[in-house]
């Protein structure tokens, strides 16, 4: 699993919003896709791609009943 950033721009004011997404890989044929799992929202604490990393393990393993 992984967190996707998608970003939305304010038409009025210009000014870009972060949404986060938990996601995960899987294959059809010789493709790779990504099936969205979670809508995490706006994370304003996150930063940095370790951190969105950090935080999908630590969601893969509460869900995996860890």
């Amino acid at each position: 699993m992984f967190i996707k950033t998608a970003d939305k721009k304010d038409k009025n004011t210009g000014k870009v919003y972060h949404y986060y997404k938990l996601c995960e890989s899987y294959r059809i044929g010789n493709k790779i896709r990504h099936r969205i799992i979670h809508i995490l929202g706006k994370l304003d604490e996150i930063q940095s791609d370790k951190e969105k990393k950090m935080l999908a393990d630590r969601i893969e393993h509460y869900l995996s009943g860890g």
